[in-house]
């Protein structure tokens, strides 16, 4: 393994001098330059790449987003200290259905004697044709989350469990790009796994429109899939891709043709001077903060807003204290309505400080199911029986008619709801 990183590595040094200054730089003093990152056995890490063209316009569909799955863990490969992937398969060894790059699982963890059941979305982060399906999880880092489903995944989780997962779903796709124009991935940390899954889509499919990823990692050795990343893509001839980090050193000297690696933070004038315009197809996909930022200095340097499409994997905490918040402004919000939960049997009054349903349902003890609470992945969907709600945004879940997001709506009436 060593002798084959450092082969990987020998291609891996030339880029910095002949880059152009795409990162902020700050002094970080003296650090390793690398360490050698267990290395997925994936169709993209092997010494020779070959990329397989499937020419047909039908190939990726999706299957029934409310279906529930049985699957079976059937590989776990430790990407890094932080970062595993998980290979999914049927149970009954039947064939995995396609999905459409950029889709996630709704994984469900059952509940014990100590731990609620609990359910997170995670990426599908290979190829939408590619089997077994892959799912790449980090683990959490915040002290505090010792129950959470990331620590169970990396301390509980073996080869042989089977999971309950819903989907594929999602409408975070690369089917939203423009065909006619050129598609840049800008990714940061293990936002990377939907940027993966359509970069292989991309080069799979031999599409031939320019694309550019720029990936912001900490430290090349805990980089999530860098590795197979930098083979495909080096393999490419439509793909140059900016790796940068921001707490390691960039080699000196790199002979790669498509992947340059840098040291520093990205920073989006820089991004478009690299890119060379302003009239492509952006997916950005990050922690939450970083992503509001770079979204806003892409649409004050003019990138058209409808050509940037992003999605968060921050804290759903973070995420359910911005609907408070905007839930807090709206004067609608003000008014008092009785809310009847009728699985549970119990009744709740929604009122401007009762927070969105979801938070009402938690108060109540009333367990709804949900993962970012930001309307993206639609756990929390539950079937509206009577009454109006209205949305603080638009819902980027795809629900069936009927059903309400509880995690980004309120009360207009008094509601009954299928909880």
């Amino acid at each position: 393994m060593t002798a084959l990183f450092f082969c990987v590595l020998a291609f891996c040094l030339a880029a910095l001098a002949c880059t152009p200054a795409l990162v902020s730089m700050a002094p970080i003093g003296k650090r390793r330059l690398f360490v050698e990152p267990v290395i997925a056995d994936s169709d993209f890490g092997r010494k020779a790449i070959e990329l397989q063209v499937h020419q047909t316009q039908n190939a990726v569909r999706e299957t029934d987003p409310r279906q529930r799955r049985l699957v079976e863990v059937s590989r776990i490969v430790q990407e890094s200290d932080d970062v595993r992937s998980i290979f999914l398969t049927n149970v009954d060894d039947s064939e995995l259905p396609d999905f459409r790059s950029g889709q996630h699982l709704i994984v469900e963890r059952p509940a014990s004697i100590n731990t609620r059941a609990m359910s997170r979305c995670y990426t599908l982060s290979n190829g939408p044709k590619q089997k077994p399906w892959r799912i790449t999880v980090r683990r959490a880092s915040n002290a505090d989350e010792s129950n959470s489903m990331s620590n169970w995944i990396h301390e509980e989780l073996q080869v042989g469990y089977r999971l309950r997962v819903r989907g594929p779903r999602g409408s975070f796709i690369l089917d939203k790009a423009d065909s006619k124009k050129p598609v840049v991935f800008v990714a940061a940390g293990v936002g990377i796994t939907p940027m993966a899954s359509m970069l292989y889509d991309e080069l799979n499919f031999a599409r031939s429109r320019p694309k550019w990823l720029f990936y912001q990692v900490r430290t090349w050795d805990t980089a999530p899939l860098l590795m197979e990343l930098v083979s495909a893509i080096e393999s490419s001839n439509t793909c140059t891709a900016y790796i940068a980090a921001s707490r390691d050193v960039a080699p000196t000297d790199s002979p790669m043709k498509h992947v340059k690696l840098l040291q520093g933070r990205f920073v989006p004038r820089t991004i478009f001077e690299a890119v060379g315009t302003f009239d492509v197809s952006v997916f950005l996909c990050g922690p939450c903060d970083w992503m509001l930022e770079m979204r806003q200095h892409m649409l004050e340097l003019g990138v058209p807003q409808g050509q940037i499409h992003e999605e968060a994997f921050g804290a759903p905490e973070v995420a359910q204290a911005k609907a408070q918040s905007e839930l807090k402004s709206s004067e609608e919000s003000q008014f008092q309505y009785d809310v009847s939960f009728e699985l549970s049997s119990k009744k709740a009054v929604s009122c401007g400080e009762s927070k969105d349903l979801l938070t009402l349902a938690k108060a109540n003890a009333i367990q709804i199911p949900a993962s970012c609470r930001s309307g993206h992945c639609g756990t929390c969907a539950v079937k509206l029986l009577r009454g109006t709600v209205k949305y603080l945004r638009e819902p980027q879940a795809e629900i069936v008619e009927g059903e309400i997001l509880p995690c980004i709506c309120y009360p207009t009436s008094d509601i009954a709801v299928q909880a």
